[in-house]
């Protein structure tokens, strides 16, 4: 993962596509994986690219709010 940078991809597309932003927001997501079966090394996430924010969370991140009793 350390060759993906999410966040920066976002705000290419978020500065290349305010047109089609306008019309409705687009999104991507991705998958980390391992070759080898090592905790913390299977996960992956979502990006949603609006005209005005650009959201991202990380799988990980949203099973630990979940385990930890937030639902958000």
């Amino acid at each position: 993962m350390d060759d993906f940078d999410a966040a920066a991809i976002a705000v290419v597309i978020q500065r290349c596509c305010p047109e089609t932003l306008a019309k409705g927001p687009i999104g991507f997501e991705w998958a980390m994986t391992c070759s080898k079966p090592r905790i913390g090394e299977f996960g992956g996430g979502w990006c949603a690219i609006f005209a005005d924010r650009i959201e991202i969370d990380a799988t990980n991140e949203a099973l630990s709010r979940a385990l930890a009793g937030d639902g958000n």
